[in-house]
């Protein structure tokens, strides 16, 4: 693999998983006193009962992409510049607006100062166990993969792929058996130590890791036509099953961890382009598409809750006479948001980070590129 190369069908699975993880924060967030009186919305909580399940893909693109573009002369606090830049700005502006609104606005109890602070210093999940919705999944992104980026500088690499291995294979386990054969949670912490989010984090990040220490002992090579329909069936089975059990009917399995394993697979498959399906989702047309999927995570919860208490709840008889046009509505509101707030809050803020910081840098920031775990996140 060239170094630096695009993956632009990774940005067609980072925008459909952003979808998966809104889908399912409309069910949760929307529609909870409807699904009673609703059939239709009552099986939208089933198909879209996974979509959690995105934030763990994110967190393992995002190791993956974290080593794939690894450069030993980025000092650990370049590092720590580069996240904050790609990361910050829409975390505090979601905070200021969110806050603003909960108490101005929405007019409800329980509006907590700490709780906002929390998010704007990228702290949730790492000093508040409060509820605080999708941003928990940036604090851990945020912290975990600073951490690991600082062990791998400092340890010798045998020692740290030793030390990665352990804590995913501790880290899955521990989830697993704590939340009876399923990942999930974020907030939980057991015996004081083990937070559910940061340890969902070490897991996907390291499994990324060792994602990218797997495909560089494979040797490129050019595939005949028999291979490459090989890996075009395997592409279209992974990448079926993937999106089919994420957003759109509730697996039957004991674990919902065999999507995790399956997401793995198509990753890997992707990454290679050796298939025909890979191949053709490698299109312009998606980074355009991915580029908005973080201001889309950041920004969906804030439409969701926002129409919820403004107009959900306050036309219950029509929302249950028209459950998919209303369901259509806000999904189509919550992406509009966050394509205007790139435009307006996290591109520009970007670049003035990017020109305070790196001035002396002559080409301009891959903000968007795909070191960017992109969203997504569920607020379970």
């Amino acid at each position: 693999m060239e170094k630096r190369e695009r993956f632009k069908n990774i940005d067609f699975l980072r925008f459909v998983f952003t979808i998966a993880i809104v889908l399912f924060h409309i069910a949760i967030m929307g529609f909870p006193e409807f699904k009673q009186n609703c059939s239709l919305i009552k099986h939208f909580f089933i198909m879209t009962s996974n979509g959690h399940l995105a934030v763990d893909m994110f967190f393992i693109m995002a190791g993956f992409f974290m080593f794939y573009t690894y450069n030993p002369s980025v000092s650990v606090m370049d590092f720590l510049k580069k996240r904050v830049l790609r990361l910050y700005p829409l975390v505090l502006f979601f905070a200021v607006v969110y806050g603003a609104m909960w108490y101005f606005v929405y007019h409800l109890p329980g509006y907590r100062l700490y709780d906002e602070m929390m998010i704007a210093l990228l702290l949730t999940n790492i000093f508040t166990l409060n509820k605080t919705g999708v941003t928990w999944f940036v604090s851990v992104l945020f912290w975990v993969s600073l951490l690991i980026f600082y062990c791998f500088r400092a340890f010798p690499r045998k020692y740290f792929n030793l030390l990665i291995s352990t804590a995913v294979i501790f880290c899955y386990s521990f989830i697993i058996h704590a939340n009876g054969g399923n990942i999930y949670g974020n907030t939980e912490t057991y015996y004081n130590i083990f937070n559910v989010g940061i340890m969902r984090g070490i897991a996907g990040i390291g499994t990324g890791y060792l994602l990218y220490m797997f495909l560089q002992t494979i040797k490129t090579y050019k595939a005949s036509n028999l291979k490459s329909f090989l890996y075009t069936v395997l592409e279209c089975l992974f990448l079926y099953y993937v999106i089919n059990n994420l957003a759109f009917h509730k697996l039957k399995y004991y674990s919902n961890f065999v999507i995790i394993i399956a997401f793995v697979g198509l990753l890997w498959l992707f990454i290679l382009k050796r298939g025909y399906i890979s191949k053709l989702l490698n299109n312009a047309l998606f980074t355009g598409l991915g580029k908005y999927s973080y201001s889309i995570y950041i920004m969906h919860s804030f439409a969701i809750f926002t129409i919820s208490k403004l107009f959900l709840l306050e036309n219950k008889e029509f929302v249950i006479l028209h459950p998919l046009f209303n369901i259509i509505a806000i999904l189509l509101i919550a992406i509009l948001l966050g394509v205007v707030t790139y435009h307006l809050v996290e591109r520009p803020a970007a670049r003035y980070l990017k020109n305070k910081w790196f001035p002396d840098k002559d080409k301009k920031p891959e903000m968007f590129d795909n070191t960017a775990t992109q969203p997504v996140g569920g607020g379970n």
